[in-house]
């Protein structure tokens, strides 16, 4: 089923929140067709550089299996923060920084690959302590 949205005074809030390991990812979701975005987008995450955590923003202009994944510099995968099935529409996630067994990753420059309706893409991120 789908999740139910509702207006606060901060924006649109969702009463189904996901849960990775270190993080509760609130998405935010606009449910009026006009506003689903146009096109797939993965937006460069905020703040960057960042320490300790990050967001990072993605568009869907069709609902599509999502695969939103973090490597490490030697292109190994750290973390996997989304791997299902999402609607049409704008979404973020807050990453505090951990990999998939909830270990606290050294400084260093990680890419955030988003894989959703047949396209792909990957930014840039720095981790500073």
């Amino acid at each position: 089923t789908d999740p139910q949205f509702t207006f606060t005074e901060t924006g649109w809030s969702i009463d189904d929140v996901k849960i990775t390991e270190d993080v509760a990812v609130n998405v935010v979701h606009d449910p009026n067709v006009a506003i689903v975005p146009k096109d797939f987008r993965l937006w460069q995450n905020f703040p960057n550089p960042f320490n300790p955590a990050t967001r990072i923003s993605y568009d869907l202009a069709l609902g599509s299996q999502v695969s939103l994944k973090i490597y490490n510099s030697l292109g190994q995968l750290v973390k996997t923060l989304v791997d299902s099935y999402e609607s049409a529409g704008s979404y973020h996630i807050q990453w505090g920084g951990v990999d998939n067994g909830g270990n606290i990753l050294p400084a260093g420059i990680y890419f955030v690959k988003l894989q959703a309706g047949g396209f792909s893409f990957v930014r840039k991120m720095a981790l500073v302590k």
